[in-house]
């Protein structure tokens, strides 16, 4: 398995995000400022979308970004995860955070999905 994560793996279109919040079901963490939208997509592929919202700082939104990016990296099969999916069509997911969302390392990502999707347990052992 590819360490890399192409771009093919990514929502790049703005009518590609469109698409999912109008069609797309959602599960969210309100109180934390995290929601998960998925939808079926034809491509046969997971492909994750990052939606960043409420940050003034581009340091901040990017660092976001960055971290869910590197999450989804290190977990491929999260988006048919999410949508409870073992099928052969692919999910497309966006991640859409606000201002309430500040994680400060992939520790804080993986229990905003744990406590949105009941998904990812935090692990016991500190490193």
């Amino acid at each position: 398995m590819s360490l890399s994560l192409p771009k093919e793996s990514l929502l790049t279109k703005s009518w590609q995000y469109q698409r999912v919040y109008r069609q797309g079901r959602r599960a969210g963490d309100k109180a934390g400022g995290f929601t998960l939208i998925f939808r079926d997509n034809d491509r046969g592929g997971d492909r994750l979308g990052i939606s960043v919202g409420g940050q003034r700082l581009a340091v901040r939104r990017n660092r976001i970004k960055r971290l869910l990016r590197e999450f989804y990296r290190l977990h491929r099969e999260l988006p048919s995860l999410v949508a409870r999916r073992t099928s052969v069509q692919g999910v497309d997911l966006v991640v859409a955070t606000n201002q309430r969302f500040q994680p400060q390392g992939l520790a804080d990502i993986q229990a905003a999905f744990h406590r949105t999707t009941g998904l990812f347990p935090p692990s016991d052992t500190k490193s």
